[in-house]
């Protein structure tokens, strides 16, 4: 890790042998920070992230200790390539104490808080640390725009100055020219897929000779493109383009938003140039201001099929013949690939279209609200039945709560996490006034699934007591599972010593079975419902309430953060 210290004090200042004058001042380079977000880039000591909805870490700086106890300050110093589009929020910088877990101080930056486009701007963030702990200063991609980070400074503001200036890495050097005319590059294995046939290979996704149609990738529903004529680029490979003329392959551009194609092409075999090697196809397109791209691949059957990349370039500025033109900085290593599975041809099946406009399902990230704001949960598509917002908090009202409706994928194992603030209120009311509350509801749409966590009355089995009931019998208990927090049933766990500190929850699911864990000091066994869920379903996340919400049902507490992801 690169650290590099510097003082820029006045020269008497710097003769001073008293060491509370010297200038503090730490500089961490972006490509040396970790990062947990799938889709970063590095270039020139820089990391980067095209536009997006997948949400992640772009950098977090290594832990730092020696700091001095006074006011301090954090800079970062960021790009952004429009600062017009809309005002969603863009990344979130902040300070948290590693040792504790908590966030010092925050700050969420809309696109519109940034003063220029196309163009570095110096974010200052003031906090005070206490002393004998660990921080670590980060940037939260949230979205919806492409960003660079090119610097971090941590400095005491009364003794060291850092303008953000010196030794830049300015857009302009280097991939300059890749950044202007590249304005998407996605690896087709971390998109989703349909078709029951793909399998990992190649550095891509490929399907093997099969009479079988359906997408072999689709998404990723990306915003914020330029309203000019665009091109996609799709990187495919073939293992035979002689055997016969049938149309092998699908491209097209759909718009989420509009519900509509702006562009489509039907590949034959023989217009594959060549085979055994990878082959470029492109499509034109003009979004709109609103537009909510996919750009997908359709297998229509009888060959082995691979993918690996889809480009999006500004054609005024750059044109690709093959994929030897594709600049090699776009893209880091994927994850290791799965070992594909057995070549069994698929019987036909009937094309079935994904649901344009929903989230990728296959990304690790279904939700996730670093803080709660109004903001934030708007942008994430969230509806407030009733309830405030203050300084990063959620309480719910009377019949309020947050809601929030996704598609998840009921053979694969998810996960619900948030935190609290405070003890919950009221345990000694009766059970329908306010004793027993919902901290989370989950409700299939259409559906019979069912999943609730409570906090149960004071007299319910001695006190301080929560409960998960786990139902494919939706309004019944007949068949359900549950998880109670006595040491007869789940283990035991109470309530009754809390205080104003945070808690932890988290809710792993999968299919007909779940169980609970809070803090660091309590997991429960699995629990498992009669009947079953498969596939993919949508439904409603109810974060403070029942579903419906209902009078006296929300827990008089303080919700800090959401996520939901698929581990």
């Amino acid at each position: 890790m690169k650290i590099t210290p510097k003082h820029t004090l006045p020269q008497e200042e710097a003769e001073s042998s008293r060491s509370e004058d010297l200038a503090y001042l730490k500089i961490f380079e972006a490509a040396d920070m970790e990062s947990t977000h799938p889709n970063v880039l590095k270039h020139n000591g820089q990391k980067s992230i095209r536009a997006t909805t997948t949400q992640g870490f772009l950098c977090k700086s290594p832990p730092i200790s020696d700091y001095p106890n006074k006011p301090l300050e954090a800079r970062f110093r960021i790009f952004i390539d429009n600062n017009t589009y809309d005002d969603a929020v863009i990344v979130i910088i902040d300070v948290i104490d590693l040792d504790q877990d908590k966030v010092l101080r925050k700050m969420a930056l809309p696109r519109k808080s940034f003063p220029k486009a196309q163009a570095f701007t110096l974010l200052t963030l003031p906090f005070t640390a206490p002393q004998n702990t660990h921080i670590s200063l980060r940037v939260y991609y949230f979205g919806y725009a492409y960003v660079i980070l090119d610097k971090i400074a941590l400095l005491d503001p009364e003794t060291a100055v850092w303008d953000g200036t010196e030794s830049p890495s300015e857009p302009g050097t280097g991939d300059e020219h890749d950044r202007e005319a590249i304005l998407g590059a996605y690896q087709v294995t971390n998109l989703p897929s349909q078709h029951t046939g793909v399998f990992h290979h190649r550095g891509g996704k490929a399907i093997r000779a099969t009479t079988k149609e359906g997408f072999l990738s689709y998404g990723p529903y990306v915003t914020g493109y330029p309203t000019k004529p665009l091109d996609v680029y799709f990187c495919v490979y073939i293992d035979n383009n002689t055997a016969d003329n049938r149309e092998i392959l699908h491209f097209d551009v759909y718009d989420a938003f509009q519900k509509k194609l702006l562009a489509d092409r039907a590949v034959t075999r023989q217009q594959f140039p060549v085979a055994g090697q990878f082959t470029l196809f492109n499509l034109s397109f003009t979004p709109t201001t609103q537009s909510k791209l996919e750009f997908r691949i359709f297998y229509k059957g009888y060959a082995y099929i691979a993918a690996n990349h889809i480009i999006v370039t500004d054609p005024d500025k750059i044109q690709l013949n093959s994929p030897a033109d594709i600049p090699d900085n776009i893209f880091l290593p994927t994850r290791p690939t799965p070992r594909p599975r057995p070549s069994i041809p698929d019987p036909p099946g009937p094309q079935i279209e994904p649901q344009p406009g929903s989230q990728p399902i296959e990304s690790a990230t279904i939700l996730h609200l670093p803080e709660m704001t109004h903001d934030l949960v708007t942008q994430q598509g969230g509806r407030n039945h009733g309830g405030s917002f203050n300084n990063g908090l959620y309480t719910p009202s009377n019949r309020g709560g947050i809601e929030f409706i996704r598609e998840v994928d009921f053979d694969k194992m998810f996960e619900v996490e948030f935190e609290i603030e405070g003890n919950i209120a009221n345990s000694h009311l009766d059970e329908m006034n306010g004793g027993k509350v919902s901290l989370l509801t989950i409700l299939q749409q259409n559906g019979p699934y069912y999943l609730g966590l409570q906090r149960m009355r004071y007299e319910y089995r001695g006190g301080g007591i929560l409960r998960v009931i786990l139902t494919h019998n939706y309004g019944s208990e007949h068949g359900a599972g549950f998880i109670i927090t006595v040491p007869e049933i789940s283990g035991h766990y109470t309530t009754l010593n809390w205080g104003n500190e945070p808690h932890r929850f988290k809710l792993q699911i999968k299919g007909n079975r779940c169980r609970l864990l809070i803090d660091n000091n309590y997991t429960s066994p699995w629990t498992w419902s009669a009947g079953g869920v498969r596939g993919r379903h949508r439904v409603s996340f109810m974060i403070g309430n029942r579903i419906p919400p209902m009078a006296k049902q929300h827990p008089i507490t303080r919700y800090r953060w959401v996520k939901i992801s698929m581990p």
